[in-house]
């Protein structure tokens, strides 16, 4: 039954289930890649997913609404114009992507520095997977990529960039003669914000790789960097993290893929 425009009453159980379950996920393929001696960084999934359920309130707003994850949002992020912008980033990044795994050693070569493998989660996990028939191995990418990049977009354009917007007029309530200006630039103020910590982040992921080899580091940070932004201004203009999700996980899903394929 809806009221006034209401969500159906199935959506909201059924997006928590859904949510809950990826923080378990991640919980149990965290543990077992431990086991197995991966150099694995903690899962962020598991800390973020209930974020979902608590820091939305600091913010007096309903989770679903919080993150632009009401079902008019996920609509609106599968029409034709939306998904035709996000195909075209899509295509650019999985270039520079895919184009850096193909250079990465010739480079490491030229800099007569050894190679050193990468410990995200994501990359660690893709690893463990490999040796499974191609079946199973895309339904086990698909189900790790939504997890670690649905965690991703709720830290980052939920909580950090969807606070920010949220607390906007408060941060920029002063007297001056810039102040028309300086509200004009918040929201670029907000992107740049967060997306520079979205780099550091990943950054800091390659810290064995950036202590012998800077340049693959660095490229890795001003690629994080890069779609950040994008995906920081996807969120400003749609007001979801969806279409955000929806490109961050082409981007990592795609990348494993066609590498293996």
């Amino acid at each position: 039954m809806r009221k006034n425009n209401s969500e159906p009453a199935w959506y909201k159980p059924l997006f928590l289930a859904f949510v809950i379950l990826l923080g378990v996920g991640a919980t149990i393929s965290t543990i077992y890649l431990s086991q197995r001696g991966e150099n694995v960084s903690l899962n962020i999934t598991i800390i973020f997913t209930f974020f979902l359920l608590f820091l939305p309130r600091l913010f007096f707003e309903k989770p679903l609404r919080f993150y632009g994850l009401e079902l008019k949002n996920f609509r609106k992020s599968i029409s034709l114009k939306p998904l035709s912008l996000l195909l075209l980033f899509l295509i650019i990044f999985l270039g520079i992507n895919i184009g850096s795994n193909y250079f990465a050693p010739k480079v490491s070569q030229l800099a007569r520095q050894p190679e050193v493998p990468q410990v995200h989660s994501g990359t660690a996990t893709a690893k463990a997977i490999a040796p499974l028939p191609l079946g199973l191995f895309l339904l086990f990418e698909f189900l790790i990529v939504s997890a670690d990049t649905f965690a991703e977009e709720l830290l980052f354009r939920g909580i950090i960039a969807g606070g920010l917007f949220k607390v906007k007029d408060t941060l920029f309530n002063f007297t001056s003669p810039l102040k028309s200006r300086v509200e004009k630039l918040a929201p670029w103020i907000i992107i740049f914000v967060q997306g520079v910590l979205f780099a550091i982040v990943h950054w800091k992921i390659f810290i064995p790789l950036g202590a012998r080899f800077i340049p693959l580091s660095l490229y890795s940070g001003f690629y994080a960097l890069l779609f950040g932004l994008v995906a920081g201004w996807l969120f400003w203009k749609e007001k979801s993290i969806l279409p955000a999700f929806f490109l961050h996980f082409g981007i990592n899903f795609f990348s494993v893929v066609l590498t293996r394929i």
